[in-house]
């Protein structure tokens, strides 16, 4: 499926379709979740933390075990 048929079929959908749309992707899948949290409310310095932690544990996991 293309994004012009996403496009198209968004604009078909009445509010309250778009709205149960919106919940069922939240609900399916953490990503979909995550990235709408981040798009409401971003906290870039959380967000930072999280893949500064990640980094370190795959490149010093020794250190991210101490901490």
């Amino acid at each position: 499926m293309s994004k012009s048929e996403v496009k198209n079929y968004i604009k078909s959908l009445e509010r309250s379709s778009l709205e149960e749309l919106v919940m069922d992707l939240y609900s399916a899948r953490k990503e979909a979740k995550e990235y709408l949290e981040y798009v409401i409310k971003p906290d870039d310095n959380a967000k930072l933390e999280e893949y500064r932690k990640i980094i370190t544990n795959e490149f010093f996991p020794a250190v991210a075990m101490q901490n």
